[in-house]
């Protein structure tokens, strides 16, 4: 705005009369610019869609906002619950806890609207099932083509040697039972197989591998046990030494690093045997070395 003096005639009387006026003489502003409207939420999606725990185990579900600029982003704060609230509990992160087997559903909620996933609790792990996962990395590829085996599967060469190590297993025995697994990935299978009975519980098993054409023990000093089933308790790694994976024994214990403390066996082949190569403690942390 500016101040401009006004001068005005008046009619008759030769008179300039001088107003001094506020007059807007020019307004200058800026262009102005629509704000577009903020996105708006449009959908909700929880993942995993899918998720199946054992009972009593915990599974995270994550919220994913779908907004109307076509944008991807976290859910802020949304709002959890369960079709069985008093059967799987879920915190305000999404974490749920089961304490029934059954399928549920599991809503993350904003406003009005609302995303869902299922949940499938099933039955408890075992001591055995949850031993496995205590090992380093598993080769997936050597699990797939371990098979179970009774006596009369063994090659001649491998029944030469239970009898050579003095084992009292046979065809007869109760503890009938072994693992036939490529350990060096020749094509030919190594076995893992029941040596010596026992009063209860697994038997006493050796490792048996051709080398060259002599048939022979690969077995750990320390020894093993076997257990029924195709490479139950026995898990084949990724890692190799001397052309043979290393093998994880999950509920055997190594030499304890620490008193009352029990680490998972690892061997490791030499080029004549398999040894005590290293020990990991329950929580995964190499304990030692040989």
């Amino acid at each position: 705005m500016a101040k401009q003096p006004i001068v005005v005639q008046v009619v008759g009387t030769p008179l300039l009369v001088t107003l001094s006026l506020w007059v807007l003489v020019s307004c200058r502003g800026g262009s102005r610019t629509n704000t577009p409207a903020a996105p708006t939420l449009q959908s909700i999606t929880v993942s995993p869609p899918n998720a199946t725990v054992a009972v009593g185990k915990d599974q995270q579900f994550t919220a994913t906002a779908h907004y109307s600029d076509g944008s991807l982003k976290p859910l802020s704060e949304p709002t959890w619950r369960t079709s069985a609230p008093t059967l799987i509990v879920i915190t305000s992160n999404g974490l749920v806890t089961s304490v029934a087997q059954g399928q549920f559903a599991v809503f993350a909620t904003s406003g009005k609207i609302a995303g869902s996933a299922t949940l499938t609790v099933g039955p408890p792990l075992t001591f055995a099932d949850e031993l496995p996962s205590r090992c380093p990395t598993p080769s997936k590829e050597v699990k797939a083509i371990c098979r179970a085996i009774a006596y009369q599967d063994l090659p001649t060469g491998a029944k030469r040697l239970l009898r050579e190590l003095k084992c009292d297993v046979g065809p007869e025995s109760s503890y009938n039972y072994g693992s036939a697994v490529d350990l060096n990935s020749d094509g030919s299978a190594e076995y893992q197989f029941c040596c010596h009975e026992a009063p209860h519980g697994p038997c006493g098993a050796v490792l048996m591998g051709k080398i060259g054409s002599e048939w022979r023990d690969l077995t750990a000093e320390e020894g093993m046990l076997g257990y029924e089933g195709p490479c139950n308790l026995l898990v084949v790694l990724e890692s190799q030494h001397s052309g043979f994976h290393d093998v994880c024994l999950p509920n055997e214990c190594a030499p304890p690093y620490k008193p009352g403390t029990c680490n998972q066996t690892i061997w490791r082949y030499d080029g004549t045997r398999y040894r005590l190569a290293e020990t990991t403690t329950l929580e995964g942390a190499t304990a030692n070395q040989k």
